[in-house]
C-alpha cells in the first residue's frame, strides 16, 4: 500500500497596472493704462484807475488849478501742460502633466511535495 504525503501543483499568474496621472495648467494676464491729458491755465488781471481834481480861487486872486490822471494795471499769465498714455501689459501660461505608469508581470509554476512512501523509502521536496 502506498502511502501519498501533501502535494500541492499549481500555476499562479499576475498582472499589476498602476498609473498615476497629475495635470494642471496657470494663466495669468495683466494690463496697466494711464490716459491722455491736459491742462491749461490763463490768468489775466486789468487795473484802470481815472481821476481828476480841479481848483478855482476867485475874483481878483485869480487861481487855476487842475489835475488829471490815469492808471493802468495789466498782468496775464497763461500756462499750458500735456501728457501721453502709458500702456503696460504682461502675460504667463504654464501647463504641466506628469504621468508614472508601471507594470509588474508575474507568472509562476509551483510544486510543493512533501513525502511520497512506496515501499522502499521516501521520497520527499527535499533529499539527500
Amino acid at each position: 500500500m502506498d502511502d501519498y504525503g501533501h502535494i500541492d501543483a499549481g500555476h499562479e499568474s499576475a498582472e499589476l497596472d498602476h498609473t498615476q496621472a497629475e495635470q494642471g495648467s496657470d494663466y495669468d494676464h495683466g494690463l496697466d493704462t494711464s490716459a491722455y491729458g491736459d491742462a491749461t491755465h490763463h490768468e489775466s488781471d486789468l487795473h484802470y484807475s481815472h481821476g481828476e481834481a480841479q481848483h478855482y480861487e476867485s475874483p481878483h486872486h485869480e487861481e487855476f488849478d487842475r489835475q488829471e490822471f490815469t492808471n493802468l494795471d495789466a498782468h496775464e499769465d497763461a500756462s499750458h501742460a500735456e501728457f501721453g498714455s502709458h500702456l503696460a501689459e504682461f502675460q504667463n501660461s504654464e501647463s504641466f502633466a506628469n504621468l508614472d505608469a508601471s507594470h509588474l508581470d508575474f507568472d509562476a509554476n509551483h510544486l510543493d511535495a512533501t513525502r511520497f512512501d512506496g515501499g522502499e523509502g521516501e521520497i520527499s521536496a527535499v533529499s539527500k
